[in-house]
């Protein structure tokens, strides 16, 4: 069991005003008095701090006052700061710290978003509860998320609410929130959200989403059966098995037809390849042509030099001795001493030019006959290329003027016949669109007219819940020396939902005991709460419930008359001291409690005297 947080300080603000404050503490706190001092006061601008819509009614004390403060105090030690204007109640602003710490205050909007500033999630996030945690709102199943406001009712009332007939589980009093407010009390007693629950549309609006998918389906329709205009040549037809047999036997012949081609082409290409490969030898043969005609010029050069040199010699044979043209002397005689002489070629030099001439000769002769040679060879390539090229004329004619011309028609018409069959199968595909989408209407019409059979009722299983609770509040009640209090029961009748004390429903007793068994029901929810699942605020606040307002409700029965027993005021006070500092308890109370308590509690007491004591929560106005 903890206490997740607690109310420290409320505190109200002006300008020029001195603060109207109020300190609380763990355990038990006791704001009591007379009417109009501002108890009632106090507990509107708690709940106003804790997220509800409307500030504090408005009394002359107020005047000049603005601003509204609330510290808690976390389990963890943390101090925060609410800050919240009672003139524009728009936003919260918080900030971690004590009102007189300097610390910057945060925005938080007002009202669960998803924007994790708000001052719901905030609370949530303290009690542990800050998970998307879905409430059941409708018998369909819709679900609400939970917000801080929701749990709020279980743990403040006010004074006018504590007298209710109704189930403190119906706390907003408004009928069309009675079954949130069921899963809310569930939720508390067994951790179970709605988050599993299916949900189930609302019957006028299931039909009219119905209505809109055959609306927009007999469009399609109608757009698929315009189209359907453009196939009136193949609609009455039986085409399917007619085109699928032609396109058979077309194909075969297209395929064969191929197949000729390919050997056409790949011979074609052999007979190119061979003459390529003969052109390129008719070439090489040719530069070897060129390179031998220039060595057969070269050799005839060279026989042509060794002839003129040969012919010289045979010249210089037939010259005859003459007289020295210098000296007049022969030229034989031994005191001839010219220095130039002209001495005849020896026979040596003729026989090597004759040898040198016979090798030029050979080679001229070998040179002639390779060139022979070559060009028979020549002549035979020339030839060779001649027939490859009659070869490939031949097949490029059988190519061209038949093979290639009949595969283009075969292709034409396996065109033509996959243009036809495409049309022919869409034409089949808007049709079965049309037949489907008329089965779907079908199904939607009975759809439509067929009740949703899903069980809405929430299947799981309270009653051992509801018998530990029904315990734990008679055990409260007994501790306040209730009556004789011999049975608790706790009636789920949808219409009630509220406990049968000793075989009377707790709504039909007088208002001081509604008071009681209402504030009862609040402190058996808030502890067994906190000792099976520890989900709850741990406070605690009522307004006026030992009070009984003999003054109002003049419609009441006699026993709305009665009032509480001095020994249940006694009881009441003493249980919640007895749980200590483990929870945190507001009363506010015109009645005080016994003198042997009052120091066992943090108690305040307004005495509406402006000599005496506390005067109230505001200081008292000054007479003019």
């Amino acid at each position: 069991m903890s206490l997740k947080f607690y109310i420290t300080d409320l505190i109200i603000s002006g300008l020029d005003k001195k603060d109207a404050s109020l300190k609380f503490d763990t355990g038990l706190n006791v704001i009591s008095g007379a009417s109009d001092t501002g108890k009632s006061f106090v507990f509107n601008c708690i709940d106003f701090m804790m997220g509800a819509a409307n500030p504090p009614v408005f009394i002359d004390e107020m005047n000049g006052y603005d601003t509204c403060y609330l510290v808690i105090k976390t389990k963890e030690g943390l101090i925060y700061t609410i800050k919240r204007s009672i003139v524009n109640s728009s936003s919260f602003f918080i900030k971690e710290g004590g009102y007189a710490a300097d610390n910057l205050y945060e925005r938080y909007a007002p009202k669960l978003s998803d924007d994790p500033n708000n001052i719901s999630s905030f609370f949530l996030r303290l009690i542990g509860l800050d998970k998307d945690i879905k409430l059941k709102k409708n018998k369909r199943n819709s679900t609400n998320r939970l917000s801080f406001r929701d749990i709020a009712g279980l743990f403040m009332v006010n004074e006018e609410n504590v007298i209710s007939k109704t189930s403190p589980v119906f706390n907003s009093g408004i009928s069309l929130a009675e079954t949130k407010e069921i899963s809310l009390f569930n939720l508390l007693l067994t951790g179970v959200d709605g988050s599993a629950l299916i949900e189930i549309e609302d019957n006028k609006i299931r039909k009219s989403k119905i209505d809109a998918q055959i609306e927009l389906i007999e469009g399609l329709i109608k757009r698929k059966e315009v189209a359907l205009e453009d196939f009136e040549d193949i609609k009455d037809t039986n085409l399917d098995e007619e085109l699928k047999l032609k396109y058979e036997t077309l194909n075969l012949d297209y395929v064969s037809t191929i197949e000729q081609i390919d050997i056409h082409r790949n011979r074609r290409s052999e007979f190119y390849d061979e003459r390529v490969s003969e052109e390129s030898k008719l070439l090489f043969n040719r530069e070897l042509l060129d390179r031998f005609e220039l060595l057969k010029e070269h050799y005839k050069s060279d026989i042509n030099r060794l002839d003129f040199i040969v012919e010289g010699s045979h010249l210089f044979d037939q010259l005859h001795e003459v007289n020295c043209p210098i000296c007049g002397s022969t030229m034989t005689e031994g005191t001839h001493d010219h220095k130039w002489e002209i001495s005849k070629p020896s026979d040596k030099f003729e026989i090597a030019m004759h040898a040198e001439l016979e090798k030029l000769r050979i080679k001229q002769t070998d040179l002639h006959s390779t060139i022979e040679k070559i060009n028979k060879e020549n002549a035979k390539i020339s030839k060779n290329i001649i027939d490859l090229d009659k070869r490939i004329a031949l097949e490029d004619k059988v190519l061209h003027a038949s093979l290639v011309p009949v595969s283009e028609s075969l292709r034409d018409r396996l065109n033509e016949i996959s243009i036809l069959n495409k049309k022919f199968n869409e034409f089949k595909l808007i049709e079965r669109d049309i037949n489907q989408l008329n089965t779907k209407i079908q199904e939607l019409i009975v759809r439509k007219n067929t009740k949703p059979s899903v069980n809405t009722e929430d299947s799981t299983d309270y009653s051992k819940n509801y018998i530990d609770f029904s315990d734990v509040l008679k055990d409260i009640l007994i501790s306040w020396s209730f009556e004789d209090v011999r049975s608790v029961i706790f009636d789920t009748d949808s219409q009630v939902y509220d406990v049968v004390i000793n075989g009377k429903l707790r709504g039909s007793r007088g208002k001081g005991y509604r008071a009681l068994t209402y504030t009862a029901f609040l402190y058996a929810l808030l502890k067994y709460n906190i000792n099976k699942l520890d989900t709850h605020p741990g406070i605690l606040i009522v307004d006026s419930p030992l009070t009984t307002f003999k003054d109002k409700d003049s419609a009441f029965d006699e026993s709305d008359n009665a009032d509480v027993p001095i020994g249940i005021e006694h009881s009441f006070f003493k249980s919640f001291i007895d749980d200590g500092e483990q929870m945190q308890v507001i009363i506010f109370e015109n009645k005080e409690p016994a003198e042997d308590l009052k120091n066992k509690m943090n108690y305040i007491h307004f005495s509406k005297e402006k000599t005496l004591g506390r005067y109230g929560f505001f200081e008292p106005l000054q007479s003019i």
